[in-house]
């Protein structure tokens, strides 16, 4: 019994120490999309860039967001004055 205990002892000590422990972390990364095109690297963006877009109508003025980076309108136009 005692040579059995010592057997499955040296085993599972061979084995630990053929496959070590192996410490992983995890961390939040930011992805680019980068688009070939010939030559040149183009990298695009994922931050959509938006601001506020103005106009008058009959005196009164309007404003609306825009996405720059989707070239769209977001929402409806809103009456300031």
């Amino acid at each position: 019994m005692n040579y059995i205990k010592k057997s499955l002892l040296f085993i599972s000590v061979v084995l630990l120490l053929q496959f070590p422990l192996i410490e992983t972390q995890a961390a939040e990364t930011t992805s680019i999309p980068i688009s070939l095109t010939g030559d040149n690297f183009e990298i695009t963006p994922y931050v959509n860039t938006i601001e506020w877009r103005y106009k008058i109508i009959n005196g009164r003025l309007y404003k609306r967001q825009y996405n720059y980076v989707k070239n769209r309108w977001i929402g409806n136009w809103i009456l300031i004055k």
